[in-house]
């Protein structure tokens, strides 16, 4: 009998080290959401370089149109408003040109100026004071719930002094890559 119990204990103990994963307790969803997001750069990071839009940035109300495509800013975010005013963050780097009349299915999942809002520095995941990550949401018309898209930005003249809105006025972005969606 003491040795069922023993080969029961051993069994528990093996399942829950190789079947469990070993996230650290979080005080609240703020904190689980840095965690994947630090998870993610860790797995999937990889630099790249985009040029910043190279036609006319046209600003309607809280509308930037960039060509044949748009985002709609949902909050009053300077830091955001920076990056798409100067052309550096752009629709067609994560979708693509928009094609009138292309297919129906374009018309249909995919909005022309989908909203973007939620802007923040993820300050804990910076190391450099060249080099800042950040995440956003996206909110697409026939979707309910957001994605969560993470993006780096590359400040090679930047300082520890330097303010984050200058920051942003001479950076590029380096990464970009939709992370998860929340619900």
């Amino acid at each position: 009998m003491k040795i069922y119990i023993l080969l029961i204990w051993l069994f528990s103990s093996f399942s829950q080290s190789v079947f469990c994963q070993n996230e650290p307790d979080f005080k609240n969803q703020g904190e689980y959401e840095l965690y994947q997001a630090k998870m993610f750069f860790e797995k999937n990071y990889k630099k790249q370089n985009y040029e910043r839009f190279k036609g006319k940035v046209k600003k309607v109300g809280n509308i930037f149109e960039f060509g044949s495509r748009g985002f709609t800013l949902n909050d009053s975010n300077a830091q955001l408003e920076i990056l798409l005013e100067q052309g550096i963050l752009y629709p067609q780097i994560i979708f693509g040109e928009w094609v009138e009349n292309s297919n129906i299915f374009q018309d249909i999942m995919e909005s022309k100026t989908p909203l973007i809002s939620n802007f923040r520095e993820l300050k804990t995941l910076t190391n450099t004071y060249q080099v800042r990550k950040f995440r956003s949401w996206l909110f697409h018309s026939k979707r309910m719930n957001p994605d969560v898209y993470l993006m780096e930005l590359t400040n090679e003249s930047a300082t520890e002094f330097t303010p984050l809105e200058n920051f942003m006025k001479g950076a590029k972005l380096t990464f970009i890559k939709y992370a998860w969606t929340n619900i």
